[in-house]
């Protein structure tokens, strides 16, 4: 058996390896089924995109398994768990682990080849215990791989994502940003506190914060991103940083070296309580955990002179996968104080990674409610139907696909995250859909998440698309707008959670199943409640017209993706004991 793994940038029918016959071939990236089917036919053996080993929500318990030998082992004097906060940031290596020794399972005993270089082939040849040749053997060192994966990463952000990524990453514990940041007085009047450092994050707060106008609101964002203009009148804006310090409590100083007492402990036994986790620590994916716990108690100590300045009653968080928003939740729970959870995405597979750090959680809907409890490990006492208000504009609520809609909206997102080969699936669908606009009189918007670089974008579409079709496409990079979804004649998305956007206001959305991944399970689970329709391959775009009569979406539809809150209930979930 001869195995091939082909490097993310790499094509395995273009390279000296495509001369050579192989028994299987492994794409490290992701090219989707359409591809892995022309792949086939050319190189006469299965081949499988690494991502195709995946088994949906199996997989991330299976990493919560992994990970909870280390669980109560690196606690502070606040109760605070932080492996439990900090270990799961490794998700992306851990799914690597299970993905491999599954592969390796699958495709059994085989001389192991790869195009060049990468982690997860190293981390093949380390699970299966046997060498792998490299036919491109370039002499790059470990730090000239990091600076060439920093540069591509920097010509895929924005300048203002750039900054805002330093200073993650130098000015983590806000000690320069505390400097400069005017301290926040204390207020006298109780609040309700919203943590947020995206901008999503905050646009799903705001709007249930909009539905008790009587009650004060403070939130307080972690980073840049999480600002957000318009403000109503009961939600006052701050930044953690001008609650934090430059110094260190003498306290705090001393839990430090506790902490770091008790990491090395874990390094003698918890860290080798199995293989996976082992092969993870030993590969240096923890050590931010252990080298950073000064800087995460600094953190800790600013949110809690936020719970006592701000005279926090309640807290309403949108992310308590993010550590740090996760902290505060954590802080007021030891204080018996009511938390609450409201997802800002439509389906969060992450939250099965930790164990529930609030009391409530708000779902939109019974789809989200039906996901969260087959992969969650929740009382379902704890979960409690109640979106945010219905879309404001309800001159984009449509029934059918005969309404007005002038554009086809490209939802895309940043497939590089998970090696998705992006080039390959903007050339499938961007033709087609710009055949489609000029045949029906409309435009194509390809319409960015907020992580996606526009000028990387750009030249992306500039290199698909001829001149002519480029005539009919625009780039859109920003927030999701009423405006835009009114006009939308149909979405189309790989299984981002806007099809659910889409659907409330009654606009139909296509999900380009034949590039979604097992991974997460969300593609799923959006067409089996009626949030939108998986088109199988490529060669179907072109048949949406047709397909759009026979598409429609019900009010009983709408009802199980979006069930608003009424103010009486959020007001009483936030007086909860």
């Amino acid at each position: 058996m001869k195995l091939l793994l082909v490097h993310p940038d790499d094509s395995p029918v273009d390279g000296p390896w495509s001369e050579t016959r192989w028994d299987f071939v492994i794409d490290l990236g992701w090219a989707g089924g359409a591809t892995y089917q022309e792949w086939e036919r050319r190189m006469g053996c299965p081949v499988r995109g690494f991502h195709g080993f995946g088994e949906g929500p199996n997989d991330f318990r299976r990493v919560a398994e992994i990970l909870s030998p280390c669980l109560g082992k690196l606690v502070d004097e606040q109760g605070l768990d932080w492996w439990e906060i900090l270990a799961p940031l490794r998700i992306h290596e851990m799914l690597q682990v299970v993905l491999v020794k599954r592969a390796l399972r699958e495709v059994g005993a085989a001389e192991m080849v790869g195009t060049r270089f990468h982690a997860v082939a190293g981390l093949f040849a380390r699970v299966g215990q046997r060498e792998i040749r490299f036919v491109e053997k370039r002499s790059e060192s470990a730090l000239g791989r990091r600076f060439r994966n920093l540069r591509a990463a920097a010509r895929r952000m924005t300048p203002a994502q750039i900054l805002q990524v330093a200073l993650d990453k130098w000015d983590m514990d806000y000690r320069l940003r505390a400097r400069l940041t005017p301290r926040v007085r204390a207020s006298a009047e109780a609040a309700v506190l919203l943590p947020s450092g995206y901008g999503n994050v905050t646009r799903m707060l705001h709007a249930y914060a909009g539905l008790l106008p009587e009650r004060k609101f403070v939130l307080v964002t972690t980073r840049r991103s999480g600002t957000m203009t318009g403000l109503a009148g009961n939600v006052q804006s701050v930044s953690l940083a001008g609650y934090a310090w430059s110094g260190l409590a003498d306290s705090t100083r001393r839990e430090v070296r506790a902490l770091e007492d008790s990491w090395e402990l874990l390094q003698e036994g918890p860290l080798r309580a199995s293989e996976e986790i082992a092969w993870a620590n030993e590969s240096g994916w923890f050590g931010d955990v252990g080298t950073r716990l000064e800087r995460w108690l600094r953190i800790r100590d600013a949110w809690r002179v936020v719970l006592d300045k701000e005279h926090i009653h309640a807290v309403l968080c949108g992310d308590e996968n993010n550590p740090t928003n996760r902290i505060p939740v954590l802080l007021a729970r030891k204080r018996k104080l009511p938390t609450l959870h409201c997802g800002h995405g439509a389906l969060d597979i992450l939250l099965s990674l930790r164990a529930p750090a609030c009391d409530t959680y708000l779902v939109k809907g019974e789809m989200e409610r039906d996901f969260m409890t087959r992969t969650f490990a929740i009382d379902p006492s704890r979960i409690e139907e109640g979106a945010s208000a219905e879309p404001s504009s309800g001159s984009s609520r449509r029934t059918t696909q005969s309404g007005p809609g002038e554009t086809i909206v490209f939802f895309s997102e940043q497939y590089e995250l998970t090696q998705g080969r992006t080039r390959i699936l903007y050339e499938e669908l961007l033709p087609k859909l710009c055949a489609l606009a000029r045949g029906h009189g409309r435009r194509v918007i390809v319409k960015l998440h907020p992580f996606e670089s526009p000028p990387s974008r750009r030249r992306l579409v500039d290199a698909v698309l001829s001149a002519e079709e480029r005539e009919v496409a625009d780039l859109v990079h920003g927030p999701l707008t009423e405006e835009l979804l009114a006009n939308i004649w149909f979405g189309v998305t790989v299984e981002s959670g806007v099809s659910v956007d889409c659907a409330i206001r009654g606009i139909p959305c296509f999900l380009c199943g034949w590039f979604a991944t097992p991974v997460a399970g969300y593609e799923k689970q959006f067409v089996s409640y009626g949030a939108a329709r998986r088109l199988e391959s490529p060669e179907e775009i072109l048949r949406i017209p047709e397909m759009l009569e026979g598409f429609e979406i019900t009010p009983e539809v709408r009802r199980g993706l979006w069930n608003p809150i009424t103010p009486a209930r959020l007001e009483e979930l936030l007086q909860k004991p």
